[in-house]
């Protein structure tokens, strides 16, 4: 087979014959790039709407909250479309998934139903940890620990005579 690029750059004759060969060569090289970025949109509006959809999930009923998402994400993906490197266009897909899973998985959100008392709004995916309630500690203990903590590794086990 003929190598259709080379044909064409040495000569600005083709020969009849190899035309067809021509034309298979470049139509499956422009098939080939076609499919690739096809597949690299895709992904790429995949992951915008994925976003969008956790904006919505994440912020309903907050309409600041929904409109800021809205303009952060839209702005972000017009200031690197016009990334071509498909390694780049990669990591910043993978980018927006973790972005996407974070929103889904850590935010909560809260709203004061009165004064120093909060209502939150946990989803399924919200992740939940364990949940130690806070006590205050006398200060004498802090103290204690803190001199604990100033001496050298070497000199806890060690008794003075």
């Amino acid at each position: 087979m003929v190598d259709g690029y080379s044909v064409i750059l040495r000569c600005n004759y083709i020969d009849p014959s190899l035309v067809p060969q021509v034309y298979k060569i470049v139509f499956n090289k422009l098939l080939e790039i076609l499919t690739m970025s096809f597949n690299l949109r895709k992904e790429v509006l995949k992951a915008f709407k994925g976003l969008h959809r956790a904006r919505t999930a994440v912020f309903e009923g907050d309409e600041n909250a929904l409109h800021l998402m809205r303009a952060k994400i839209n702005e972000e993906f017009q200031k690197n479309k016009h990334v071509e490197d498909k390694s780049k266009i990669s990591e910043m897909i993978q980018l927006a998934k973790d972005v996407e899973t974070e929103l889904r998985t850590t935010v909560v959100q809260a709203r004061e139903v009165e004064p120093q008392k909060y209502e939150v709004r946990f989803r399924e995916e919200t992740v939940r940890m364990e949940n130690y309630p806070y006590q205050d500690v006398p200060e004498e203990i802090l103290m204690a620990n803190m001199k604990k903590a100033g001496k050298k590794c070497g000199d806890r086990g060690k008794t003075v005579t």
